[in-house]
């Protein structure tokens, strides 16, 4: 290429992180891979790269991936071979089977990322760099808060970033489009114009030729420069955020790390201060599903309403692909395959009554001492594991006036101290029952099919043990 030698860019306009990263594994002899379409940023990626392996030259990859979906995308391939060539470094070219049947901005991403990560575990690379410049921190910035992202996303693109194994380095972030065609013109430098650039069949683009322009001009010079104040910053708080989460998910599941055996884990552990934080809680069913290949597999809003269920109800359940549920109990974010249970019914005898999933209900008429019933009316009872009902519920009988079922959709009950009946669902919600327990629950129904009670819940308002001091005891043993 002609104007080689005069290729330079000043030190204060690369991004100090990513060209210190690229220096320092070329210096140690390590292979760099640049990714290069043809165009000016990635031209100039590349030129830089060349100057820091300069005399290694047989270190230097260039990657250039052909997407076949545009008339020039031959030349655009053959261009950059011959640039690989004239620097003295390899070219390596990848090319999509077919043309792609529906283009988009992400699936053409997706398939140059997997390609620069499949050449990188191949050819050993220690890093690839890319030509990401200023406008591209201010489009993606617009973009992603577009599509409501996090501070993760928002911090996007990072000067290093990973994927698949691969480490990616942005040593042009901090340039802006011209300054990056002014090095290459005074290098005698050419590069290739994609003629996509200017379609509008691309939101980015859209962005780039309406959005930006009209921001600019409200606050001229300065929306690049903010905006990549405000991705460092996303980048600081999502860091300092990933250390803390790291470090007290690692203390409470110290196995962690050691679950790398292909069955990766399916529950992780809350601490309990962390057990109603929602951005601890979100990060934990990510790294969840990120550990299981889930992570593309639920949608943002599934997460959102998990979370919001987490932290309002201390219990959650959702759908998260391949047959699979993540539920979070109070102390347990997990994966589980449902398996749903039959519905089943029994008419309860007085004494002991055997119910499905090995739990026993017993039945009794007592009587009750004054201090114990008192204490009962005062509302001192534990009613996890043990209810108490008015006898008019069953007509003053207890053995075979009472019927144990599972929970149906639309069962409710007025729960005490409430006149108005409410949804087991939300009675649940308020109490926190674990979301595991919710799903082998039951009823205590009198023949008129009233709910009288669901072990875990209070005694229905109905049947409170009030008028007499003689009541139907009900026991439930391994809720």
């Amino acid at each position: 290429m002609s104007g080689k030698s005069k290729f330079k860019i000043p030190r204060a306009l690369l991004e100090p992180s990513a060209a210190r990263a690229v220096e320092e594994a070329a210096a140690r002899g390590g292979r760099i891979g640049a990714a290069c379409s043809g165009g000016a940023d990635s031209v100039c990626a590349l030129m830089w790269a060349a100057s820091a392996l300069r005399g290694r030259e047989k270190n230097l990859f260039v990657l250039h991936f052909n997407h076949r979906e545009r008339a020039a995308a031959d030349s655009d391939a053959a261009f950059v071979g011959s640039l690989a060539r004239s620097l003295g470094a390899e070219f390596v070219l990848g090319a999509a089977e077919s043309a792609p049947e529906r283009i988009s901005e992400d699936a053409l991403r997706k398939m140059r990322l997997a390609f620069f990560a499949s050449k990188s575990a191949e050819l050993g690379l220690s890093a690839i760099v890319q030509g990401h410049n200023s406008g591209d921190v201010a489009e993606t910035l617009v973009m992603r808060l577009m599509r409501g992202s996090g501070g993760e996303g928002m911090s996007a693109p990072r000067p290093l970033s990973h994927f698949r194994g691969a480490l990616f380095a942005r040593p042009l972030l901090r340039m802006s489009k011209a300054e990056i065609k002014k090095i290459l013109s005074a290098a005698k430098a050419e590069w290739r114009e994609d003629e996509t650039n200017s379609s509008p069949d691309f939101l980015r683009n859209r962005l780039r030729a309406e959005i930006v322009p009209a921001i600019d001009a409200l606050c001229p010079g300065e929306f690049a420069k903010s905006a990549l104040r405000s991705r460092a910053l996303f980048q600081e708080d999502s860091d300092f955020a990933e250390r803390v989460f790291g470090r007290e998910i690692a203390a409470a599941n110290p196995r962690l790390e050691l679950s790398g055996s292909g069955n990766p884990p399916r529950e992780l552990f809350i601490p309990r201060e962390f057990a109603s934080d929602p951005a601890f809680l979100r990060r934990a069913a990510a790294k969840l599903l990120s550990l299981n290949s889930l992570a593309g597999k639920t949608r943002s809003g599934c997460a959102d309403s998990f979370v919001a269920a987490a932290v309002s109800g201390g219990a959650a359940r959702v759908c998260v692909g391949e047959g699979l549920e993540m539920f979070f109990d109070g102390s347990i974010v997990g994966l589980e395959k449902p398996e749903p249970l039959p519905g089943w019914e029994i008419v309860l005898k007085s004494g002991r009554n055997a119910l499905p999933g090995g739990r026993v209900l017993r039945v009794e008429k007592v009587s009750l001492t004054k201090a114990r019933f008192e204490s009962i009316i005062n509302g001192e009872n534990d009613d996890s594991a043990r209810a108490y009902i008015d006898l008019s519920a069953t007509g003053g009988l207890a053995g075979g006036a009472l019927v144990a079922r599972s929970r149906r959709d639309g069962d409710r009950y007025p729960p005490l101290g409430s006149r108005s009946p409410k949804k087991l669902k939300e009675i649940f919600n308020a109490k926190k029952i674990p979301a595991r327990k919710r799903k082998s629950a039951f009823v205590v129904c009198n023949l008129r099919g009233d709910i009288l009670w669901s072990p875990g819940l209070p005694p229905s308002e109905l049947f409170k043990a009030a008028g007499s001091r003689s009541v139907i005891e009900l026991t439930c043993e391994k809720f």
